[in-house]
């Protein structure tokens, strides 16, 4: 027969035994690996749209580029969170150089800007036909027509839209026409990266 204190003594070692392996197997988020807890997201979030909005270049629903971003990071590493994602994040953000970058933010492509944001995936289609032949000169045409914006909205909304889309697909500059980019054109859609980002920092996927 095992005595009493050797018994409890078994126990103690067994349980402290049992947590060890416990804690192996349930793996630390990123912040609990820095010993340090991530700020709530609506901070997060508070931090993105206080920096959008001090910029020069701001407008609600507007185009963004990789310019404005780029100093974003900075700050959410200074509230307490380092984005693991961030170069995978500003590659898909149009460089400031880009022709649609400039064209709209002109005085008349903010104008067109507030237009097209409305329809789904307008950014999009707008950005694939400025990389076809001749499309520079054909978005440049539409951003200063009194009704250029309409195109915009027949190609994401109406069902003859999708039909030139699909033959613009046909060109070598065109394919996919229809399909979004895969590119974040504005601090909305920026807000919900960082949130798929936060996500997998938070539970430990990143």
């Amino acid at each position: 027969m095992i005595p009493r204190q050797a018994a409890n003594k078994h126990l103690t070692v067994s349980a402290a035994l049992g947590l060890t392996l416990l804690c192996w197997a349930i793996p630390a988020t990123d912040a609990e690996a820095r010993g340090k807890r991530l700020p709530d997201f609506p901070l997060i979030e508070q931090t993105v749209v206080r920096h959008f909005k001090g910029l020069s270049t701001y407008q609600p629903d507007g185009l963004i580029s990789r310019g404005d971003v780029q100093p974003i990071f900075k700050e959410l590493e200074t509230i307490g969170w380092k984005v693991a994602e961030r170069k995978e994040i500003l590659d898909r953000v149009l460089p400031d150089n880009d022709y649609i970058v400039k064209l709209l933010r002109t005085s008349r492509g903010k104008w067109f800007a507030s237009k097209i944001c409305k329809y789904p995936h307008g950014y999009d289609r707008f950005d694939r036909m400025a990389r076809m032949p001749y499309g520079k000169n054909a978005c440049l045409r539409l951003v200063h027509h009194p009704k250029g914006y309409i195109m915009i909205r027949y190609m994401t909304e109406a069902s003859g839209g999708q039909i030139l889309g699909t033959y613009l697909s046909n060109c070598q500059t065109g394919r996919d026409f229809n399909k979004p980019t895969g590119r974040i054109y504005t601090v909305k859609a920026l807000i919900a990266e960082l949130k798929k980002s936060y996500e997998k920092a938070k539970h430990g996927l990143g």
